[in-house]
């Protein structure tokens, strides 16, 4: 069975989320669907930075809204979109 990898951008409500514990939140959604793969931080303006995370899922198990509304319901979240998703 095929995989895709996804990169997404998750960006934090304010500048004061700490990103490190918003990350091991986002983990824990991702381990319903797939695997963490790893994460970078791009800064965006006036100081907020947002999360770009890759995962890896089964190809025939991702139901992409249902999962952004996951992770959209994360405290610390303003929004949330995927930005690529390739098979892996």
């Amino acid at each position: 069975m095929a995989q895709v990898l996804i990169k997404m951008q998750i960006i934090p409500e304010s500048p004061e989320v700490d990103l490190d514990k918003l990350l091991e939140k986002v983990k824990e959604v991702i381990k319903d669907y797939g695997e963490y793969y790893k994460h970078e931080v791009e800064p965006l303006a006036f100081g907020l930075k947002s999360l770009i995370v890759y995962f890896l899922i089964p190809e025939t198990s991702f139901n992409e809204e249902q999962f952004l509304d996951n992770i959209k319901q994360i405290e610390e979240v303003s929004d949330a979109e995927i930005l690529m998703a390739t098979r892996a």
